[in-house]
């Protein structure tokens, strides 16, 4: 399980909390390549995850298993 929204320590109320709508079972490298800033997740309401590529403008979707 991850967080889709970096939490925030300096300014909590901008997100990232540990709630349902931000949690998600990602894989290792889904969770490296969000964390190195490759992918941007987006999550929808029905669980599945649109990863977005900045530079390249590319985006997958994935769905939970």
């Amino acid at each position: 399980m991850d967080h889709l929204v970096k939490f925030h320590h300096a300014d909590p109320r901008a997100g990232g909390w540990t709630v349902h709508a931000n949690l998600a079972p990602i894989c290792t490298p889904d969770h490296h390549r969000k964390h190195l800033g490759i992918w941007l997740p987006t999550m929808h309401t029905d669980r599945t995850i649109t990863w977005h590529h900045p530079t390249t403008g590319q985006e997958v979707i994935t769905h939970p298993r």
